[in-house]
C-alpha cells in the first residue's frame, strides 16, 4: 500500500506506474477502468466487489470519495494505492477529496485513466439524476447505477 497525503491525480498515477515498474511489470494489460463514485458509507463495499472481479478481469478500480465540507477547507487529496499483490492483478487507487476539490472529481481522475481501455462508472449509492451528463459519467463508455435500492432514479 503506498499513501499519498495532499497530492494530485497525476502524483497518484505516477506513483501506480513506479510501483508497478518496482515489481518489473511495466505494462498493465487492464481490460478497463473502474470508476467508483461513492460516499465513505458505500465505497468499502464497492470496492471490495470491483476487487473481487479484478481477479478473473484485470482492471484499474479508482475509488472517488468526496468529502463534502464547507469550502473554508482547503482544496486536498489523500489518495491510497494498492497495485498487485493480495489485492490481485489489478491496480486500486482510493480518493478522498476533500474541500472544494470534492465537486471536481471528473478532473482529478483524468490523470489516471487508462488509454485505450473502456471506461465504466458505477454509483453504489445516490446516482446523478443523468449520469451521461455528471463529471464522472462523461468520462464513461458505460454507467451502472443502483435503482434496486431507489438510488439513481430519473427526476
Amino acid at each position: 500500500m503506498i499513501r499519498l497525503e495532499d497530492t494530485s491525480g497525476t502524483a497518484v498515477a505516477a506513483a501506480i506506474a513506479a510501483e508497478r515498474h518496482r515489481q518489473g511489470s511495466p505494462t498493465t494489460g487492464m481490460v478497463l477502468t473502474l470508476l467508483i463514485l461513492a460516499s465513505e458509507e458505500h465505497q468499502e463495499e464497492a470496492t471490495s466487489a470491483a476487487v473481487h472481479a479484478a481477479r478473473q478481469h484485470p482492471m484499474r478500480i479508482i475509488t472517488v470519495i468526496p468529502r463534502q465540507s464547507g469550502h473554508e477547507e482547503r482544496p486536498k487529496l489523500d489518495a491510497l494505492v494498492f497495485v498487485g499483490g493480495d489485492e490481485g492483478p489489478g491496480e486500486i487507487a482510493i480518493l478522498r477529496l476533500r474541500g472544494s476539490l470534492a465537486e471536481h472529481a471528473g478532473s482529478v481522475v483524468i490523470p489516471l485513466l487508462l488509454p485505450d481501455t473502456p471506461i465504466v462508472a458505477f454509483w453504489p449509492g445516490d446516482a446523478p439524476a443523468d449520469p451521461s451528463r455528471d463529471p464522472i459519467g462523461r468520462h464513461a463508455s458505460r454507467r451502472i447505477t443502483d435503482i434496486a435500492s431507489g438510488h439513481g432514479r430519473p427526476p
